[in-house]
């Protein structure tokens, strides 16, 4: 298990403008012992929903952001969450006409979740800012 985190006082929420769509990190951790990162993920996706606890290192962060920049930049490519040590994920592809297909699937021992919804292009600059607080949070 990864060592006590320190919480980052903050929630990530991509601006889809509606609330279904939805996809946010809620209560934002980094752990201390640079193991990397946890929060629980909330997806709403065409009525179907899931908060799921998840975590991940520091390299799937690293490339998430990096990707997510390239692809704002240039309106193409895409670009994914996903851990070393699991099996959830989240990819963002970015479409020529400027929309952003968002898609994953998050899971429990009970239940998973896979969803897709398109949301603007122009929703990737705040999250992806927040993402770098996020990532360079500092552990007191």
């Amino acid at each position: 298990a990864p060592a006590a985190g320190v919480k980052c006082c903050m929630d990530i929420k991509l601006k889809t403008n509606c609330e279904d769509p939805k996809l946010e990190f809620i209560n934002i951790e980094k752990y201390g012992d640079r193991s990397g990162f946890g929060a629980l993920v909330h997806v709403i996706s065409n009525g179907f929903a899931a908060k799921v606890f998840v975590t991940f290192g520091e390299s799937p962060m690293e490339q998430f952001i990096e990707r997510l920049k390239s692809c704002d930049q240039s309106l193409s490519g895409s670009a994914a969450l996903e851990p070393e040590w699991d099996n959830w994920f989240i990819k963002f592809h970015v479409v020529e006409n400027g929309s952003v297909v968002v898609s994953g699937m998050l899971y429990t021992p009970e239940q998973e979740l896979k969803y897709e919804f398109t949301t603007d292009q122009t929703c990737l600059g705040e999250f992806i800012k927040d993402l770098e607080s996020w990532q360079t949070c500092v552990i007191t």
